[in-house]
């Protein structure tokens, strides 16, 4: 099992992570995620650096994911 972070959505493929997130709640979906890194609403200089939390198995299968955000101030 190998732990690692994506500061960019578009780095995961999007089949992967929508294989994991499912179709009942769109807000998780790659496509609204990239959406929202694309528009400049998350990103580094506005308090919201993505991290996303990936789990790759012994074969590089993604096995688990989170989408996480650093917040860089308290606004």
């Amino acid at each position: 099992m190998t732990v690692t972070f994506a500061t960019k959505i578009k780095d995961v493929s999007a089949a992967d992570w929508d294989n994991l997130s499912g179709d009942e709640n769109p807000f998780i979906s790659h496509t609204f995620l990239a959406a929202l890194e694309a528009s400049g609403s998350l990103e580094a200089d506005k308090g919201w650096q993505p991290w996303h939390l990936l789990i790759h198995d012994e074969k590089q299968k993604l096995t688990s994911a989170c989408p996480l955000y650093l917040k860089g101030h308290s606004m």
